[in-house]
């Protein structure tokens, strides 16, 4: 044998040997995908939740830097499926707060609504504050009730903020900046200067 012919016949076995591993490869990746992915069937009426992987919404992101991605739901709800595509796709009858979203999901990104079942009544339902939407861009805006606490930080002025709607548990730390052109800003800050002074 000379040395081409050796080349040649070491390189088409590295090919064939490529070859087998990959349709290996392959087929195992489809045996994961077919383990993990259940016979679920979704029609037309059905509530859903949905995955907020990938979604690009404010309440199923962070909405600051401090809090972690593991508090951030895994699933908002409900919505109604308004078509079935085909199998694997499914259109959902979405919010106006969403209208920037597109409306059809893969099924791997939604899993069927159970309403709050009997053997679970003492536990509370958590209720969401209704989204208020500016009219001209439809974006979600959140208001500023009260001021409760500051503090310099990293020498920047923050604001603890109590958002309309929720309560104080869930307020957060906003600066200043990002929060003085609330129209009532002043206000706000004489409310908390009051208080801080009556203590």
């Amino acid at each position: 044998m000379t040395l081409p012919s050796i080349l040649r016949n070491l390189r088409e076995e590295v090919i064939r040997m490529a070859h087998e591993n990959l349709t290996k490869a392959q087929q195992r990746q489809k045996e994961y995908y077919d383990k993990r992915r259940s016979n679920v069937t979704f029609k037309e009426g059905d509530q859903v939740l949905q995955a907020t992987r990938n979604l690009s919404l404010k309440h199923a992101q962070m909405l600051h830097k401090s809090e972690r991605p593991k508090l951030v739901p895994r699933f908002i709800s409900p919505f109604e499926i308004v078509q079935a595509i085909n199998d694997n796709a499914m259109r959902l009858k979405l919010p106006r707060s969403m209208s920037r979203e597109h409306d059809v999901f893969n099924v791997d990104r939604l899993k069927h609504y159970h309403p709050n079942e009997a053997k679970f009544a003492s536990r509370p339902i958590p209720k969401t504050t209704p989204v208020v939407l500016d009219e001209s861009t439809g974006e979600e805006m959140y208001i500023v009730e009260k001021l409760l606490k500051k503090r310099q930080f990293n020498r920047k002025l923050e604001y603890l903020v109590k958002w309309h709607g929720q309560p104080e548990s869930e307020a957060t730390w906003e600066l200043m900046k990002d929060i003085k052109h609330v129209l009532h800003f002043k206000q706000l800050v004489q409310d908390l200067e009051s208080r801080r002074y009556k203590v």
